[in-house]
């Protein structure tokens, strides 16, 4: 009704368009729950024929805002397609997380016997998650959850990917400057959702130990580069209250890390990183050019089971 309105009759005031605008980001936050996503596709789809632009032609802002609202809702829809695309589940990692198979056929896994959710390449691997890493904590109320659960913790874990990856040249060149600041590569990505929107950060990983020391993850014994800890923040109602969840990130190959090791040695000093496409256009095309190496990217699903469920 408020689209209709606006795109109808043009907008005269900014009162006007304020219960545009709290639909808007009321909706945009539910579309990163999978259920309530769901359930609102068929209005959705419908919003999402509002092409036309405003007629008053001195409220761009109320253009923009509905421009980005769609391009949102259209991802989301987009990421319900995939996750419930027999392609989505036709290949999986090994659960073992320091097994280094990241994408195997469905069909080559195992299946715990118990919570029939953990996939495993091999007794062995199947054998090391259950002593090493807890599988035997998690595997009762994985087994208790319903299939339901599972989807939107699937659905949760793409979103968050997803969001990552599209911002991954933006994320590569925050840690740049971190390493230029600091001199190390004790990291990790903060993913703060608001409204709906994903906004990435990098801090140090000191900020974030005791949450790490008891994460399921922090035993792994990776090769630096190959693991990389994120922190997803999101409203969980009024107050300003947040929830947090750490999720370990397996990586293919630490091709990423080395290679911003290096750009960062090659940086100038009084170089502002953050405006490195502006005053190092070399060094930018560097960073994005690993931003696209290509590299198998999945969450740590032991970890990521435990934190949402």
């Amino acid at each position: 009704m408020c689209g209709s309105n606006v795109f109808a009759q043009g907008i005269r005031t900014v009162e006007e368009f304020a219960p545009l605008d709290f639909v808007l980001c009321f909706v945009a936050q539910a579309t990163c729950d999978y259920r309530s996503l769901c359930d609102m596709a068929d209005s959705l789809l419908m919003a999402l024929k509002f092409d036309e632009s405003p007629k008053n032609p001195s409220a761009p802002a109320i253009w923009t805002g509905w421009f980005e609202f769609k391009t949102l809702i259209q991802s989301r829809l987009h990421l319900v397609e995939e996750l419930n695309s027999k392609d989505f589940s036709s290949n999986r990692a090994c659960w073992n997380i320091e097994c280094p198979l990241l994408k195997v056929p469905k069909s080559e896994l195992r299946k715990c016997a118990r919570c029939h959710l953990a996939l495993y390449c091999s007794p062995a691997c199947q054998k090391s998650a259950w002593k090493t890493y807890g599988h035997r904590n998690l595997c009762r109320s994985a087994t208790a959850a319903s299939k339901s659960d599972h989807r939107d913790t699937r659905f949760s874990l793409l979103l968050t990917l997803h969001d990552y990856q599209a911002h991954k040249t933006t994320v590569l060149l925050q840690q740049l400057a971190y390493i230029k600041r600091t001199g190390n590569t004790e990291f990790c990505v903060v993913m703060q959702y608001t409204g709906g929107r994903c906004t990435p950060s990098v801090t140090g990983l000191a900020s974030k130990a005791k949450i790490w020391e008891s994460h399921p993850s922090a035993a792994w014994e990776a090769d630096e580069g190959r693991k990389e800890l994120h922190f997803v923040c999101f409203p969980t109602g009024g107050g300003g209250k947040t929830r947090e969840i750490a999720l370990a990130l397996r990586r293919s190959t630490s091709a990423m890390l080395e290679g911003l090791v290096a750009v960062a040695q090659e940086i100038p000093e009084g170089v502002d990183v953050m405006r490195l496409a502006a005053m190092e256009p070399v060094l930018f095309e560097r960073v994005r050019v690993l931003a696209g190496v290509d590299v198998v990217e999945t969450y740590d699903g032991e970890a990521s089971m435990k934190a949402y469920l």
